[in-house]
Formats: C-alpha cells, structure tokens, sequence
C-alpha cells in the first residue's frame, strides 16, 4: 500500500513527459507577415496594421509538423477584428491558414486589451 502514492506519481511523469513538447509559437510579427501574405495587403489599413497573439493551442490532425491554432487580433487604425487562424513553418517561414481547432476561447481575454498604436510594429 505505501508504494501507490509511487505509482501514481509515475503516472503523472509519465504524462507529463509525453506532452512536454512546448508549443512553438510565431511572434507578433512573424505571425501578421503570414497574415499579410494570405489575405493580401491590399485591403485598406493592411498595411498599417498589426497583430497580436492571444491563446494557442495544437492544431488538431496537424497536416505540418508543429501546426497551431491561435486566437488573433488584427489591429487597424480604424478598428480591431479577431479571428482564429493556423500557423506552422514551411521552410523557416511562417505560414497562416484557416482554422482546425474550433476550441478557442472567444472573445480571447488574452486579446481584450489589445489596441492598434500609431508607428510601433507590434501592439
């Protein structure tokens, strides 16, 4: 009996060691270049605008190694939406999709206090 509290906690060890793997995550910026790049800049604002990352998760059934669904911010001059949106490398360089895992907290808390300001490059 005194050797149970052991196997629980090499349960959790366990556990623990096969979701270690950290998520990997754009930056602000990496993140609105690959938001520019599938949308277009020619959208009015684009080019002013910036983006902030709220939670993130595993993409479910990833099709690239490390793809991850995120909540997003895009800030503009004249408002701010948000919108999940996918992220994973190709090549050293970010890429953005649609979304696959609709779990996403929304609103995003994270995101409530984001603000689009006048000649930063990130929020």
């Amino acid at each position: 009996m005194k050797l149970a509290p052991f196997g629980i906690f090499g349960m959790a060890v366990i556990g623990f060691a096969a979701h270690a793997e950290p998520l990997v995550i754009p930056t602000p910026e990496q993140a609105h270049a690959a938001v520019v790049t599938l949308l277009g800049d020619d959208l009015p604002g684009m080019k002013q605008s910036q983006l902030a990352i709220g939670t993130c998760l595993p993409a479910p059934n990833p099709s690239h190694k490390g793809r991850v669904s995120c909540t997003t911010m895009l800030l503009m001059p004249a408002g701010r939406s948000e919108a999940p949106m996918d992220f994973y490398q190709d090549g050293g360089k970010w890429v953005a999709s649609p979304p696959t895992n609709l779990t996403l907290p929304f609103p995003d808390p994270k995101l409530a206090n984001q603000h689009w300001v006048e000649g930063k490059g990130k929020p």
